[in-house]
């Protein structure tokens, strides 16, 4: 098993500890081909670590479930392949000089944020992790790779730093949280400055 799918899986095993739902709405992932022919209406190579994400589960159903419930981690639910291209593409028109040609989302919060791996003309093992927020002027990277992403996803369930609340609620301890992310992706500016 890949690191991606190991890491996967047992942020999956937390969500089942808290008595979060995600694991029954998630999508079954892709197939090779299924793969390479969505990959052919993209201009750039999606890294490896993307690609093994997207063949863990394509996504998660939208529709039948609340967004907390959608939620891989607070705020933001795993999107498809599919999903992810047709994002790309419409920000790539609406907003070209806010979202690079490089970035492909493959994390969504519903309401117009989007985690998006760093992708390029030559296939790569991994890619950054930028956060585009569209309330926010500038955007930069938050994670140096989506397996540094996931291991920090991962950390967070382990020291408590993500619970689900009494009421249901999916959250976070901010100050827990940054001070994980701090230590696990020490070369990322934007939390040497949390």
């Amino acid at each position: 098993m890949n690191t991606i799918r190991r890491t996967c899986e047992i942020i999956l095993e937390y969500h089942s500890k808290l008595g979060h739902p995600i694991a029954h709405l998630l999508k079954p992932g892709l197939t090779d081909d299924a793969l390479q022919s969505n990959s052919l209406r993209l201009p750039l190579h999606i890294p490896q670590s993307a690609i093994e994400l997207f063949k863990w589960h394509n996504g998660t159903e939208q529709g039948v479930a609340t967004f907390n419930d959608m939620w891989f981690f607070p705020g933001y639910f795993l999107v498809s392949l599919e999903e992810a291209i047709d994002i790309y593409l419409e920000l790539r028109k609406e907003v070209p000089e806010r979202w690079d040609s490089n970035w492909l989302p493959i994390f969504d919060s519903g309401s117009g944020d989007y985690c998006a791996i760093a992708c390029g003309l030559m296939p790569s093992a991994d890619g950054e992790v930028i956060v585009y927020r569209i309330g926010d002027v500038s955007t930069e990277s938050e994670f140096s790779t989506l397996e540094s992403m996931l291991q920090t996803i991962s950390t967070c369930f382990e020291n408590g730093a993500y619970s689900v609340a009494p009421t249901g609620e999916f959250d976070q301890d901010d100050s827990q949280v940054s001070k994980t992310a701090r230590r696990l992706n020490l070369n990322i500016r934007r939390w040497r400055s949390t």
